[in-house]
């Protein structure tokens, strides 16, 4: 008598299902569709000099598994950047966390203004909403300074415009830079945060640029959207940068 037992066809096939079914499950692919969120991100400060330490502040959460957190530093409104620009990435897990990056200021850095971009993936890919913070850098004794800026209407203690919407607005002040100035603007922006003509000023190889000798008059009738904000922007030969903003209201 041989040891051959006998094994239906049927019993066969039931173990072949079994097995392929094991082995998907093994295999599946999460379906998760839900992206991660913010619960909180917050910064130490929004001005900050070489050798300061911007500390940024993220927690957030996913409904399955979270993956990695990202923060990206580099300046506001430009494509590239050599002078300051990092990333930093962190890998996560579970559902929630809460984390801190720091970054010292370099000595490099050039002033002006910067973005500090946040996003969280979960385990699936899924990513957040790129959240954008912005900080100053300033270089004291290196970047343009704006100084005596008035404003006709005035401005008013708080540095807010306070105007008609049918006013008329001039401008009076120095520039002076260190080095030797680029270039100087007046913008302008609506309640969307989208940019309206704006003014910019030849002012030439020089190190200090007098805007009551360079006259100009905004009539904000003319505006098809009225501003909100006014920014004042200098820039010097190095790339250093110089912004102040006002806030617009309407009487």
């Amino acid at each position: 008598m041989t040891g051959f037992s006998y094994i239906s066809p049927m019993i066969r096939k039931a173990g072949l299902l079994l097995f392929l079914l094991v082995f998907a499950s093994c295999e599946r692919v999460s379906d998760d569709q839900v992206d991660p969120e913010f619960t909180s991100l917050e910064m130490n400060d929004t001005s900050l000099s070489p050798g300061e330490i911007l500390q940024i502040s993220v927690s957030g959460r996913d409904n399955e598994e979270l993956g990695q957190v990202r923060a990206r530093i580099s300046e506001a409104f430009a494509k590239s950047f050599e002078f300051w620009e990092i990333a930093e990435v962190k890998d996560l897990s579970g559902t929630t966390f809460s984390t801190d990056f720091l970054f010292t200021v370099p000595d490099s850095a050039l002033a002006g203004l910067y973005e500090v971009r946040v996003q969280i993936a979960d385990e699936r890919g899924n990513g957040s909403v790129d959240s954008t913070l912005q900080v100053i850098v300033r270089q004291d004794g290196e970047e343009p300074t704006i100084m005596n800026f008035t404003t006709n209407p005035p401005l008013g203690e708080d540095d807010v415009l306070r105007i008609m919407e049918d006013d008329t607005l001039t401008f009076a002040g120095t520039v002076s830079d260190p080095d030797t100035l680029q270039s100087f603007s007046i913008l302008f922006r609506d309640e969307f945060g989208l940019n309206l003509p704006r003014l910019d000023y030849s002012v030439g190889d020089t190190t200090l640029f007098d805007l009551a000798a360079n006259p100009d008059t905004v009539f904000f009738e003319n505006f098809e959207f009225l501003p909100v904000e006014m920014e004042l922007k200098a820039q010097d030969k190095v790339g250093h940068q110089r912004r102040q903003i006002y806030l617009i209201e309407y009487n």
